[in-house]
């Protein structure tokens, strides 16, 4: 029942915006108050409370099979348009056969190929003009041990042949696990920071072709796609499934978004510096800028906010981009 602090987590928060975004360009060929949403609410609902700022009339339905975590959302409970449901969400996936347009969220905290069998098991089953959203932790648990061996090299007796043996066992028992969405061409350095991000966008995009063959008429949209690191590094890709003769009028309402990713580009990686009050009321009148490099921002401040210039005007460039979506945290004392 330990859950992360969603709440707390800059970066989950933009990517709970980015949901938003999605939604609102769609607004210009469908009524969203008569699509419902079904997520993975956590303790505080926080993606449902979100929801029922920005569609007070959609239907929200939160799954959930721990029955303390029920106990606190229902607590939490944002309106009686929010439906808390006790089920876990495999299972809530099978038994799906609603004739309704929805958005799902599969929000996992950790990388499983039961993860990629729920989205193909949910593609099939959604209505066209659906939205899903599947968000998966981009590190597995066994990566660390070749790297471990790397590091003891330098001072035991660790060929180089012994820590090439550790990466082709790691590889073939990644393989094994995900047989059925693995690209052709993988090896260890896959698994290593943004490779591994690359990694899981394939398997995602070659999981939504298996469970939406072109034959079948259908096919998922990819719109949006980012990586983050709050505590550990996640990989979130949003699309609709649409038939496939009606691509291009999806394509168009996500034309001209920032954050559109209509062709399986490399994901966003939202990296924004996690800045004082004081320092966002010093860039506040200087945003937004569509042209802005990040230089100027610097300049406002006059100082670095990394380890060097390059990397604090990259930052900094970051937080232009994404400042509207980012949350402010609040110490509060009694």
């Amino acid at each position: 029942m330990k859950h992360p602090p969603y709440h707390l987590r800059p970066f989950k928060s933009v990517d709970r915006v980015m949901l938003i975004e999605v939604l609102r360009r769609m607004e210009a060929g469908f009524r969203l108050g008569e699509f419902v949403y079904y997520g993975l609410g956590g303790p505080f609902l926080e993606d449902i409370r979100l929801l029922t700022l920005y569609y007070p009339h959609m239907k929200k339905v939160s799954i959930e099979k721990n029955e303390e975590t029920l106990k606190r959302q229902r607590f939490h409970q944002p309106s009686k348009k929010t439906v808390i449901h006790g089920s876990d969400l495999t299972g809530f996936i099978a038994n799906y056969h609603v004739e309704e347009k929805s958005i799902f969220w599969l929000d996992y905290t950790d990388l499983r190929y039961a993860w990629f069998a729920d989205f193909m098991s949910l593609l099939p089953r959604v209505d066209p003009y659906s939205v899903v959203k599947l968000t998966l932790r981009a590190a597995d648990n066994e990566d660390a041990a070749p790297e471990y061996a790397r590091r003891l090299s330098a001072d035991m007796a660790i060929d180089d042949e012994t820590i090439k043996k550790l990466e082709d066992a790691h590889v073939k028992k990644f393989r094994d696990e995900y047989a059925a969405i693995c690209p052709e061409e993988m090896d260890y350095s896959s698994f290593r920071n943004r490779n591994y991000v690359l990694l899981l966008h394939e398997m995602t995009r070659i999981a939504a072709s298996k469970a939406l063959p072109v034959a079948g008429g259908f096919t998922f949209q990819v719109v949006n796609a980012c990586y983050y690191t709050d505590s550990t590094r996640m990989y979130s890709c949003t699309g609709i499934k649409c038939p496939s003769g009606k691509v291009r009028d999806i394509q168009k309402l996500f034309r001209g978004w920032r954050f559109a990713n209509l062709n399986w580009a490399e994901p966003e990686h939202i990296d924004v510096p996690l800045l004082s009050m004081k320092e966002r009321l010093r860039l506040e009148p200087l945003l937004p800028c569509l042209t802005a490099t990040g230089r100027g921002l610097a300049r406002a401040l006059g100082y670095r906010i990394d380890e060097d210039n390059s990397a604090s005007v990259r930052r900094l460039k970051q937080y232009a981009d994404f400042h509207a979506y980012l949350p402010h945290f609040i110490r509060a004392t009694p």
